[in-house]
């Protein structure tokens, strides 16, 4: 046994016997993902050829420093009435995992197919200072590499963006996708189809979607529903494709490293992290992450799902894993 899971467990009794439960998986997850390898820089420039119409403000453009040669890179948005800084620890993590991270704030946020021109508008920003001698990301972009990780409806929007191409999509340009909470309909309210609907103009199928795509529902989700999630997963039928539910998650109780929303950050973070890493960058030692039967799996993640609970308007499972 591994000498920092051996202290991990007994800091996990210590805190059980003190009066304090560990986070369910947090005692026996390992601290690899935590802080990659890479310092990183805010290199945003208030020059970029940015389309004002779909974005607000100068976007986040996180750089591993030191690293050299072509880098993948994580376009990473926001959900519904949402802003750039909710999504800051995801980018900043990733990036110190040696990619590089574009992290913006949409403008037209009422309706998933509002997103699709942010994601393109962004797509667009990267090759434009690709091509800009006086970049600071000059000639760097792997174009080959490049992934998407959206939340809640900017997770829909992900997800309806690999699935199509150009003038409204991004198919055949993006490798990979991680789907956080997507938005499709709700029984809450507060957040009805008439605030936040545009379910009926998309719907949910992405069966077209060619790239490797993992999808996170939250269990005890009240915003938008889990069965949403595998809704989406379901319509997947030749790539890679992963959903899981994570257990006794909300809305975005997983987004920040502390204090407020930071209480699932330990279980949701490494899985996005190692997803990353394997399917956009080619680090296969992560791969068993996403295997049911594999080390990282059996020992890490499983117990950290749970579906098979009807919350809203039907049930799901906790996992499922299909390869192309």
């Amino acid at each position: 046994m591994r000498h920092n899971t051996i202290v991990a467990l007994l800091l996990g009794t210590l805190l059980t016997l003190g009066g304090l439960t560990p986070l369910y998986g947090q005692e026996l997850q390992e601290n690899w993902w935590r802080t990659g390898k890479y310092t990183i820089e805010d290199i945003a420039d208030p020059v970029y050829s940015l389309d004002e119409e779909y974005m607000s403000n100068t976007p986040n453009l996180y750089m591993p420093v030191g690293k050299q040669g072509k880098l993948p890179v994580v376009i990473v948005i926001h959900g519904w009435s949402g802003t750039k800084e909710q999504m800051q620890p995801t980018a900043k993590l990733l990036a110190s995992h040696g990619m590089l991270v574009l992290n913006y704030t949409a403008v037209d946020q009422n309706q998933p197919f509002q997103w699709l021109d942010g994601l393109i508008a962004a797509y667009t920003l990267l090759e434009g200072e690709n091509r800009r001698p006086g970049s600071k990301i000059y000639d760097r972009v792997d174009f080959e590499k490049i992934g998407l990780i959206g939340h809640s409806m900017g997770a829909a929007g992900v997800l309806h963006s690999a699935a199509m191409e150009k003038p409204n999509g991004l198919r055949g340009k993006i490798k990979t996708v991680v789907s956080m909470m997507p938005y499709h309909g709700t029984t809450d309210p507060i957040i009805s189809d008439p605030v936040a609907g545009g379910k009926d103009k998309l719907g949910c199928d992405i069966s077209a979607t060619p790239n490797a795509t993992l999808i996170i529902s939250a269990e005890q989700d009240p915003t938008n529903e889990p069965i949403g999630g595998y809704e989406f997963y379901q319509t997947l039928k030749t790539n890679k494709r992963v959903f899981f539910s994570l257990k006794g998650t909300h809305h975005t109780d997983w987004m920040n490293e502390s204090g407020r929303d930071s209480k699932y950050y330990p279980v949701a973070m490494p899985v996005i992290t190692a997803w990353m890493l394997t399917h956009l960058c080619g680090e296969t030692q992560y791969e068993s992450y996403f295997k049911e039967g594999g080390h990282y799996f059996e020992t890490w993640v499983r117990q950290t799902l749970k579906g098979n609970v009807k919350v809203g308007r039907g049930k799901f499972p906790a996992f499922e894993i299909k390869e192309p």
